[in-house]
């Protein structure tokens, strides 16, 4: 990694400073599912989605990197940590 990338683990990083080893590892395991959704629907958007899974099922990996901002995905986690109940 270079030093001044990976902004979204430095983001990710922050927020355990702030916050307890709880309310972390659900915002990171709701912020999973949030990036693999988005990866889904950028790869339908853009056409890649059979692909995909034609190689996920053939384990011969044809399918070109999508990269997605995943900073919104670590704020839509935090939004699902907040609505499912996580604020006592």
């Amino acid at each position: 990694m270079k030093a001044l990338g990976a902004g979204d683990i430095k983001l990710m990083a922050a927020f355990c400073l702030f916050t307890d080893i709880f309310t972390s590892g659900w915002v990171f395991i709701y912020s999973l599912f949030w990036g693999l959704l988005f990866g889904l629907i950028r790869m339908a958007m853009a056409g890649d989605l059979k692909v995909f899974f034609q190689s996920f099922v053939l384990r011969n990996p044809q399918v070109k990197s999508h990269k997605i901002p995943y900073t919104v995905a670590i704020l839509f986690g935090w939004l699902s940590f907040l609505t499912l109940g996580g604020v006592a």
